[in-house]
């Protein structure tokens, strides 16, 4: 009977080191995570039921499981039941010692679970926020005090929806308090302002129609070509790079001497260009510049292959034209995203929206062949992005 005893005993023993062993390795955090689960949807009852006395107590329970690993409450839910309850001391006391690095060391913890809490107090404070803000005012603040509290609510509150505004009030604060002990944690939140330097450069791309006139006309087909833009900005004058490409087919046998290019004979077109333009208009909507220019140019037949007859190869060397020319050119910007830059990670200022563009070319191929005298004339619709070069305010 000893024996079964002394077995019975230890296998009891067995299973309990085991167990001790299990809640050493897992337990303890689960533990952890499933009281702050439980306390926070206590705390949430107690707000609901404006039961000021309990929230506080639920508060102080969540402020003591909250350690170098787990959040019990955020900073900012914690603050906004400070404003419900009117507890401005302990406001104060925890924003005076809290900036950016203790933002960043919250942001490393595990956060508190999904459970709707912060949506019920954010919801509540804002219905509220009338109320709070003539407290501010009418406590036992003073005025270094009361001004940073009625910051700080329309911060948590997500009421500062012009940043430019909110940063000249910070800015302000600083400047009438430049000792205060809020302006560490005033330093992590203001906005970070960027505001259109004088200088800028855009890209844009467009599809040409071209048309021709006098012989030019009666010798090709209409041009449909793409048209490539590289430009500097300097407050409202435009220096552009443009690249087009294209081609079309021959209207009419051209001759030269012994050689003759054949009427429906695919020929390229390509020139490239500087312009100078200056933004008669220039404001959210739309942006319109003028510019004058000059480009070179080079109309030839399709480069012959390697299996090309000697023919193809005559025509080849006979027809290559290289000329330069003036442009100009009239540019519409329809600005679609002007005033959500930021939303896509550009400066203040700039842009991307539809861009419409008339253009008129002085060819010059008539010196190298009569039946090419005439000019260009084009419609190009496209696409343009621009950005300004940032400056931060």
């Amino acid at each position: 009977m000893k024996t079964n005893y002394a077995f019975l005993f230890f296998i009891v023993l067995l299973f309990d080191l085991s167990a001790q062993t299990d809640s050493i390795l897992f337990a303890q955090p689960l533990r952890v995570t499933q009281r702050i689960s439980q306390a926070r949807l206590s705390l949430r009852e107690a707000f609901l039921k404006a039961d000021h006395a309990e929230t506080g107590l639920w508060i102080e329970a969540l402020n003591g499981l909250e350690n170098d690993t787990y959040s019990g409450l955020n900073w900012d839910e914690r603050w906004l039941l400070y404003y419900w309850a009117d507890n401005f001391g302990a406001l104060l006391a925890e924003a005076s010692i809290f900036g950016a690095n203790e933002r960043a060391a919250q942001a490393y913890k595990q956060s508190p679970p999904s459970d709707s809490l912060f949506e019920f107090i954010d919801a509540t404070v804002y219905e509220q926020r009338f109320v709070i803000f003539q407290k501010i005012q009418q406590g036992f603040l003073n005025a270094e005090e009361k001004a940073f509290t009625s910051m700080l609510l329309e911060y948590l509150l997500r009421l500062n929806k012009n940043e430019e505004d909110f940063s000249t009030r910070l800015e302000a604060f600083g400047t009438t308090y430049p000792t205060s002990k809020f302006n560490y944690f005033l330093k992590s939140i203001k906005p970070r302002i960027l505001v259109p330097a004088n200088k800028g450069f855009g890209f844009s791309g467009h599809f040409i129609s071209g048309n021709w006139s006098r012989e030019l006309e009666r010798s090709l087909n209409p041009l449909f070509a793409a048209q490539f833009d590289l430009y500097y900005w300097v407050d409202r004058w435009n220096v552009s790079a443009s690249t087009i490409l294209g081609g079309q087919k021959l209207a009419r046998d051209i001759f030269d001497g012994s050689y003759t290019w054949p009427k429906k004979d695919q020929s390229n077109y390509f020139s490239f260009g500087l312009e100078f333009g200056y933004d008669l208009i220039n404001n959210d909507k739309v942006r319109l510049f003028p510019a004058i220019g000059g480009a070179f140019a080079t109309l030839k037949p399709v480069s012959p292959g390697e299996d090309a007859s000697d023919l193809d190869l005559d025509i080849y060397d006979n027809f290559s034209f290289l000329e330069a020319h003036l442009t100009a050119s009239v540019t519409a910007d329809a600005k679609l995203f002007g005033k959500n830059a930021a939303d896509w990670g550009a400066p203040k200022g700039s842009y991307h929206g539809v861009r419409l563009r008339v253009g008129y070319n002085w060819l010059n191929f008539k010196s190298q062949n009569y039946l090419l005298a005439g000019n260009m004339f084009y419609i190009a619709v496209g696409y343009n992005l621009f950005a300004f070069k940032e400056a931060k305010k």
